[in-house]
């Protein structure tokens, strides 16, 4: 009987492949696939779990839960670190092994909350054939905190235009259509030297295809000071932002869409010069302008309304930037 019901669930068609990535997450990998295994669906998943070659015990909680949920759970053990090669070994391994007509993503340190999660994305990218992406909310935790902080974050855009401005979507809470993204491969050069791989990808399937946003809260996104995104090393995090910015760039360029240029720089800049303010470093200017950014030596009313609590300083400060000059986009 066993194996009669086995065989029944392996003929039916792979509707999600989720892509999980980890590395040393030991200690949160288990909440990760507990997260994968909880969804309520009435159709056939995979989770694609590629450990890149963890030193932790992160292999061991992996092998229990393959064990356990083998029809969900497909682990890829690397004994060499992919992701340090930095030559696109580590995408064409997950390429390789996606197979479901939508693809979901949720790497090692976040995990879900919401058990239908994949039934309601499905279920919408089924009815509505005109759509390629579909993402929710995600509340956030502060690792080092060990708490919450804020409600949620992710959100709606009405345009491509909108989100090549600035990102509203959440990774761990997409759901997108495989065929999509193999012309994304196809259409994209991806070999950018980008920081990110999910941020073109939604700038791309908003270009081809319609959105939408669940304000459903379905995913934990795992703040950790040491990220690639999070750094607590103040070059880490410009370099990071500076790799956004490129990727802003890329798109206005082959799109034709040099009307955003002056809004993607106001928000790249916006976003780096806190980061020098949070860190107490000085802002490197010549970096700024060596990637694009034409910032005159005058930040003063630039800074001023990064920190002003007062709206209508605020206000001043930005018609200066914006109609005086005070930098020069």
């Amino acid at each position: 009987m066993g194996q009669e019901i086995k065989t029944i669930e392996e003929e039916q068609p792979l509707m999600v492949t989720i892509r999980c990535i980890t590395y040393n997450h030991q200690p949160y990998i288990r909440q990760c696939l507990e997260g994968f295994v909880m969804q309520k669906t009435n159709f056939r998943f995979e989770a694609i779990v590629h450990d890149d070659a963890s030193t932790d015990g992160t292999v061991a909680i992996i092998r229990e839960y393959a064990e356990k949920y083998p029809n969900i759970i497909k682990p890829i053990y690397e004994t060499e670190n992919q992701y340090s090669k930095h030559d696109g070994s580590l995408d064409r391994i997950m390429n390789e092994h996606t197979h479901g007509k939508y693809v979901a993503i949720c790497e090692g340190d976040d995990y879900w909350i919401d058990p239908l999660k994949l039934q309601k994305q499905v279920d919408y990218l089924e009815a509505n054939p005109e759509y390629g992406l579909v993402h929710g909310a995600a509340k956030v935790f502060y690792q080092s905190l060990n708490a919450f902080r804020y409600k949620t974050f992710g959100g709606d855009f009405s345009s491509a235009d909108d989100l090549i401005v600035s990102n509203r979507v959440v990774t761990l809470t997409a759901c997108y259509r495989r065929d999509l993204y193999l012309n994304y491969l196809r259409d994209i050069d991806v070999n950018q030297g980008w920081k990110m791989q999910d941020y073109p990808l939604w700038i791309y399937l908003s270009l081809h295809s319609k959105t939408y946003f669940f304000s459903d809260v379905m995913a934990v996104y795992r703040y950790l000071d040491n990220s690639a995104s999070h750094s607590v090393n103040v070059d880490r995090r410009i370099d990071f932002l500076l790799s956004v910015y490129s990727v802003k760039k890329y798109f206005i360029n082959k799109y034709n869409k040099t009307y955003l240029l002056r809004k993607c720089q106001i928000d790249s800049l916006n976003n780096i010069e806190i980061s020098y303010i949070l860190s107490g470093e000085k802002v490197d200017v010549d970096l700024l302008r060596k990637n694009g950014m034409f910032v005159n030596l005058s930040l003063k009313s630039y800074l001023l309304y990064l920190i002003s609590n007062n709206s209508y300083l605020r206000k001043l400060y930005l018609w200066k930037i914006r109609y005086r000059n005070t930098i020069n986009l």
